[in-house]
């Protein structure tokens, strides 16, 4: 980590037609790889310049608690897990010992599946199915399945599979990461390493684990698409009211200058395309597609579980009913979230309809209020 919390780590995942950049802290956005951007596509055009989660509410005393991402030259989320004693807390050197991004792909895992299944198989001649040996490549060796108890962390932290039943993750006996997609990258970070230089919001105690994936695959619905798995603990003892989760995104077609955004609410997606039917290229250094530019969408397919009710809610057209996820399935307390509201905010302008600067201004943007 640099002086400023910035973190220094950056992958790049690139398993179909686009590529997403991801920083050790869940920024999704430009830094020292190859990229410019956080979403490109093959011709280097960008449709995405940079996201991340905003999450936040208010304690007892009415303090407001929140952690932003925006454009990660100031920073509210750190690398590494929290301590689980209630005091939420992690020191610099662990931050930086996960200051890092794990990448894997389903190839890996199913070639040191097979090579387990044969040494445990009879039947299956080792030396003829792997004539040239087999070694655990270092990112499963690697993979960040425990932590450490001896540092107040979770037994367990990213999920594997237990090859052998002993509780521990062990490759050279068969365990390997449980992953999504057929490529996928994994991150660990928190908001408690230091005070948010980004949003200037109190402190949470939330540890987050994101996973982005996608499939090396011809259709087209999943060619260009990455999907990204968030599980979100409050490692703290406090309990914020008016608790809201929301992803920020600065969608740019190529050209920013241009764009138009808005919000299919059926779908529970926010979109961006161009303003005309030619994206001109060079402003604000972006690559333009030319002649007919694509559109941009962002999809919250399942959102965070409602509170439990006892009911299996209906599915009434009304939000969050309306694009959530679970209703009317015959199953008790398995509804999710869908997009609730959106907002955009613009480069220039007055303060309230431009970059948030303090706590209150993000706390507004999640309520859809400028």
């Amino acid at each position: 980590l640099s002086n400023n919390g910035i973190t220094q780590s950056t992958a790049i995942l690139h398993v179909n037609d686009v590529q997403m950049q991801v920083h050790s802290n869940g920024f999704i956005g430009e830094g020292d790889g190859a990229l410019g951007s956080g979403f490109s596509l093959p011709n280097g055009a960008s449709t995405m310049h940079s996201s991340g989660l905003w999450m936040g509410g208010r304690t007892p005393g009415n303090q407001l608690n929140l952690a932003a991402h925006l454009f990660n030259d100031e920073v509210d989320f750190f690398p590494g897990p929290l301590t689980v004693d209630g005091g939420s807390s992690i020191s610099p050197e662990v931050s930086e010992q996960y200051d890092q991004v794990w990448s894997i792909t389903a190839a890996e895992i199913a070639l040191h599946r097979a090579y387990f299944d044969c040494l445990g198989d009879p039947e299956c001649n080792i030396a003829q199915e792997f004539p040239d040996g087999y070694e655990i490549p270092q990112m499963i060796l690697d993979w960040p399945a425990m932590g450490d108890p001896s540092l107040g962390q979770s037994v367990y932290l990213a999920p594997f599979m237990d090859y052998d039943l002993d509780g521990d993750y062990v490759p050279a006996n068969g365990d390997y990461p449980c992953t999504a997609g057929d490529g996928a990258l994994y991150v660990i970070y928190n908001d408690k390493l230091a005070l948010h230089a980004q949003s200037g919001g109190g402190q949470i105690g939330v540890e987050v684990h994101m996973m982005p994936f996608a499939y090396d695959n011809d259709e087209p619905f999943l060619a260009q698409t990455v999907f990204v798995h968030y599980k979100i603990i409050n490692r703290g003892t406090q309990t914020l009211s008016d608790f809201r989760i929301a992803s920020f995104a600065d969608l740019d077609v190529g050209c920013s200058n241009d764009d138009v955004v808005g919000t299919d609410v059926g779908r529970s997606m926010v979109y961006a395309y161009n303003g005309d039917d030619i994206d001109d290229g060079g402003c604000q250094g972006a690559i333009g597609f030319s002649e007919q530019p694509p559109a941009f969408g962002m999809v919250i397919l399942k959102g965070p579980l409602m509170d439990a009710d006892g009911l299996d809610n209906t599915e009434d057209p009304v939000i969050p009913a309306f694009n959530g996820r679970g209703y009317d399935d015959a199953i008790i307390d398995n509804e999710r979230h869908g997009l609730d509201r959106s907002i955009y905010f613009n480069r220039e302008g007055p303060n309230e309809q431009t970059d948030p600067a303090i706590a209150a201004h993000f706390a507004q943007h999640m309520n859809s209020t400028w």
